[in-house]
């Protein structure tokens, strides 16, 4: 592990923690491709130095938040116990899949693609937020629930079932959709990396080397989301994840011919 090595990590991290506090996904989508198609982990093992190095963000950009005052309580409470319920689930499973790579890289470009999908409607605009917001607290349990498993079964993507869902149907302005989305992900990060971690599927070195960038960025972004026009933003990482998309499922067809 040579310094060339562990400052481009930190430098990875940063920009992962700098898009994770602005688009409340703990930069997971940057750090997950990263390792995956550049580093090339082992995918199993990607997805525990993913998680726990997300963790890092998920507080950083949480204490940025609640200082910014972005965050509802009386929303995060109930997704985040759903969450951590919805994190066992999908941890559980993860162990079960893990020994699949193949269908562990096409569930991860499957994730991609829904997320390159969000991000195109939302620059086109075509989905409208809701002009009665909701207060169902079963829908709360839902998404994160939802956003529990997606976590602990692949380290990544429960920021983008919650962020959507906050704003969309639950009606919260964007900035207070994205902290309070990171506020609840917290939780489910360090349940997920407790499972990972156990089944030593994460790389402990690497993992602290992305939290040291990501705590920075996260602080950074998360600034950013009162002050910058999102569309341009999100239209490039819509570009650059459907690449991601496609590489990862390349990878995974690839894994079944050869099975």
């Amino acid at each position: 592990m040579d310094i060339a090595w562990c400052i481009f990590v930190i430098l990875v991290g940063l920009a992962a923690g700098v898009a994770g506090g602005f688009l409340g996904i703990c930069g997971c989508v940057i750090m997950f491709p990263i390792l995956t198609l550049v580093l090339r982990y082992p995918i199993d093992i990607a997805v525990g130095t993913n998680v726990t190095a997300a963790i890092f963000t998920a507080v950083s950009g949480t204490i940025a938040h609640v200082r910014l005052r972005n965050v509802r309580f009386d929303v995060a409470l109930p997704v985040l116990v759903s969450g951590v319920i919805g994190a066992v689930l999908g941890s559980l499973l993860f162990n079960v899949v893990r020994a699949y790579g193949w269908l562990l890289y096409i569930l991860a470009s499957s994730m991609f693609l829904y997320i390159v999908a969000r991000l195109t409607l939302d620059v086109l605009g075509v989905a409208r937020q809701r002009q009665v917001p909701a207060s169902s607290l079963t829908l709360r349990v839902l998404v994160g629930l939802l956003a529990g498993i997606v976590t602990g079964l692949l380290g990544f993507g429960g920021g983008y079932v919650m962020v959507p869902s906050f704003f969309y149907l639950l009606g919260l302005p964007s900035s207070i959709a994205v902290g309070t989305s990171l506020t609840s992900y917290t939780a489910m990060l360090v349940t997920s990396s407790v499972f990972k971690l156990t089944e030593h599927s994460a790389n402990v070195a690497t993992a602290l080397l992305l939290g040291a960038g990501t705590a920075t960025g996260a602080q950074i972004g998360a600034r950013l989301v009162n002050i910058t026009p999102a569309r341009i933003l999100k239209l490039v990482f819509a570009l650059v994840l459907l690449y991601v998309a496609v590489s990862l499922l390349y990878k995974g067809l690839n894994l079944i011919h050869v099975m």
